[in-house]
């Protein structure tokens, strides 16, 4: 008489337990219900990986289980071993693919995202210093310095009271090559941009704040001395519902050019005008042109026929918008008007001229994966390009400005930094903005590129101050520097070497 004994088959209690277990930890990010805060890497990497892991085991450990169940189904013998345990196996490697499935997904979304929020990743090189400037009850930002014949730094900003936006105002902060305040003062109206004049004094111009309008179409340009104090203004009237200081830069000592958006039917800025203004502040001309032609102009330079005025036409960051060059001569007239014509996805954010009288222009350009990455292109006068040339790597880098630096480039900007903690019901996200460098050889290529990592400063501007030696401008508040008095909204320098 056949005797029949009954085992549980090899591995398959194993593989139960590890796919129940990988099945548990695939679902840790919603069934998490502790009241300590974890680490949003923990629950949204670690642990996932974890499930990841278990889950092959368990997929694993069902297929050595079946080969013995198998085989225990075919034998006969005077004793019949009978293997039990094939729910087990089934139920163990179907929560084994779940858990292999769900966990990889959650893993590789958070190593995705958090790779676009990374800057370039290369280390440090060079010195840097942050000074932060403000006083308590404001928020203030700072976009543009320059350097001062008497050989320190002005740098423009705006501020408003903290919890109300709408109280913005202007401010001038005046330092030393090394960062120590000499004076920081207010001033009235907003969007302000300042300018150097031919007889060492400095040119102001900002949007007043008309209180019996709601419109601003009043732009005042104000002279002032290196100290600060006013000496002479001049108002200019548009007839429009709104206008926009987008640019203003001295082009030589005699005058200035200010480029002014124009609103003239309560809807978008529809006109552009430029504006050439000598040291006294008095109009000399000016040119009206439709936005099909000028767009959103960010900067203006000098060529031996005239100027060339850059910035970019569409939406900004809306997928339809190209760069704009336009060349015009001496009196305002257009030479040459060139863009893409079909939407790159590329703005031009700043210009230089090099001695052979080339264009170097810079800016953001959306790339395939849909974050900004910096793009330097050079090009001949007439706006042919002559190369064009991303750089910056993965990730979001919004590239703000560049100097000339040792035979190439020094590219500045920021990029997203961010960090998550979590508890059953709430997330806490703690994000900043950092400063990146970008080191470019004289083509555009990438040499070398960091960023500041923990540090919260967005630079928005940089300034040489001698060959090896430069400002970035921007705000932002290191609650870890000395020099850190206030908020994270704080006028903030840093000075690189």
């Amino acid at each position: 008489m056949e005797k029949t004994t009954v085992k549980t088959a090899p591995f398959a209690n194993a593989t139960l337990i590890s796919g129940v277990l990988a099945f548990i930890l695939s679902l840790f990010p919603w069934i998490v219900e502790s009241l300590v805060i974890i680490p949003f890497m923990i629950v949204y990497f670690i642990v996932p990986i974890f499930a990841f892991t278990v889950g092959v085991l368990a997929v694993i450990f069902s297929f050595l289980a079946k080969n013995k169940l198998n085989k225990a189904w075919n034998k006969t013998d005077h004793t019949l071993e009978k293997m039990s345990g094939r729910w087990k196996v089934v139920v163990g490697m179907i929560l084994g693919f779940i858990s292999i499935l769900v966990g990889g997904f959650i893993a590789a979304v958070f190593f995705y995202f958090t790779q676009e929020m990374k800057a370039t990743p290369t280390e440090p090189i060079g010195e840097s210093q942050m000074y932060f400037y403000g006083e308590e009850e404001y928020n203030e930002i700072s976009t543009q310095t320059i350097l001062l014949p008497d050989s320190t730094l002005l740098t423009k900003g705006h501020r408003y009271i903290r919890h109300l936006t709408g109280s913005r105002s202007n401010v001038l902060l005046k330092t030393d090559l090394n960062g120590k305040e000499i004076w920081f003062r207010p001033f009235s109206g907003k969007n302000g941009i300042i300018a150097k004049a031919a007889d060492n004094t400095l040119l102001f111009a900002y949007m007043m704040e008309n209180i019996n309008v709601t419109s601003d179409n009043v732009i005042r340009i104000q002279k002032l001395s290196l100290e600060g104090d006013s000496l002479d203004s001049r108002n200019y009237k548009f007839n429009c519902d709104r206008t926009t200081i987008q640019l203003f830069k001295a082009v030589d000592q005699k005058m200035c050019l200010m480029g002014v958006g124009i609103a003239p039917d309560s809807g978008e800025f529809t006109e552009y005008s430029l504006i050439a203004i000598d040291s006294a502040g008095d109009s000399l001309w000016s040119k009206t042109y439709s936005k099909e032609l000028t767009g959103n102009m960010q900067d203006i330079v000098v060529v031996d026929d005239g100027y060339v005025i850059t910035g970019w036409i569409g939406k900004e960051f809306a997928n339809d918008y190209s760069y704009h060059y336009l060349h015009i001569d001496k009196d305002g007239n257009i030479l040459a008007d060139n863009r893409d014509d079909e939407p790159f996805n590329f703005q031009i954010i700043e210009t230089l001229v090099n001695e052979d009288g080339t264009i170097m222009v810079l800016g953001n350009q959306v790339n395939e994966a849909g974050s900004l990455n910096g793009l330097m292109r050079k090009m001949k006068p007439n706006g042919e390009i002559i190369w064009s040339k991303p750089f910056s790597g993965d990730g979001y880098h919004f590239t703000t400005g560049f100097i000339p630096w040792k035979g190439g480039w020094l590219v500045t900007g920021w990029t997203p930094r961010q960090t998550s903690m979590m508890t059953m019901k709430t997330q806490k996200v703690e994000a900043w903005d950092t400063w990146y460098i970008a080191i470019l050889n004289a083509d555009g290529e990438l040499i070398h590129g960091f960023n500041g990592e923990k540090e919260s400063f967005a630079a928005w501007d940089i300034t040489a101050i001698s060959e090896d030696r430069c400002v970035m401008t921007g705000f932002g508040g290191d609650k870890t520097n000395a020099n850190h008095k206030y908020s994270a909204n704080d006028i903030g320098l840093l000075f690189y070497k």
